[in-house]
């Protein structure tokens, strides 16, 4: 069998297209079972045991008892920082019994499966936003693993709305006014107007957040 190409990036997957109902997960997404007789199957009318799709029509669900993965292909860029991101649920309340993580690799299987993007999650019946950043070192073809597991309380995990992006570094300003002094994010104590010390935190998506500060010091009289 020829190997799928890597599907280019932004990617975005909502089982909307390509699949049968109560059919295993195919065309390029592979998968492989840990344990368990069951494999990640697409899902178009069942709604009971909360699999009722997120979004659109579609999405897939795996059942109880079973420990498995599914593989996508992406072209990916070196040094380049990209998050993934899938929305998890399941029919119990609970969140001991069932979890979701986020792994990828350079060959679709678990064995590669190396880094982690997202460390496994409990997730409850609510659909859970699971999202992490992460950086290949070189360029080629990755394959992005989403693992679910289950024991044998609930029914079934759900999952839709798989993206794949390349980060996007956003940019802000904090306008502060104090008097004689101010001790910013950063750490360091000014004592004087400031509009050029930048500071870099993680935003929602886990890119980059480059924050400028515009300080303002009004100095006190004795």
């Amino acid at each position: 069998t020829t190997p799928c190409a890597g599907f280019a990036v932004p990617y975005f997957e909502g089982f909307e297209s390509g699949q049968t109902h109560g059919g295993t997960i195919s065309g390029c997404i592979s998968q492989e079972s840990t344990s368990g007789s069951s494999s990640w199957t697409a899902n178009n009318t069942s709604t009971t045991y909360n699999r009722t799709p997120r979004t659109g029509s579609w999405n897939a669900y795996l059942r109880y008892g079973n420990d498995d993965w599914i593989f996508i292909p992406v072209d990916l860029v070196g040094g380049t920082t990209y998050t993934a991101e899938v929305y998890a649920s399941q029919d119990g309340s609970g969140t001991s019994n069932a979890d979701v993580g986020i792994s990828y690799g350079t060959a679709d299987n678990v064995a590669s499966m190396t880094n982690t993007i997202v460390a496994s999650t409990g997730i409850n019946s609510t659909a859970q936003q699971l999202r992490g950043a992460f950086i290949p070192a070189a360029s080629g073809t990755y394959y992005v693993g989403i693992n679910g597991y289950m024991n044998f309380s609930p029914w079934y995990i759900s999952i839709d709305d798989i993206s794949i992006v390349q980060c996007s570094t956003t940019t802000s300003t904090d306008n502060q006014t104090a008097c004689d002094s101010y001790t910013w994010m950063n750490g360091v104590t000014y004592t004087a107007a400031n509009s050029t010390a930048k500071d870099t935190l993680v935003n929602a998506a886990g890119c980059d957040s480059i924050v400028t500060l515009n300080l303002t010091i009004n100095n006190s009289t004795t």
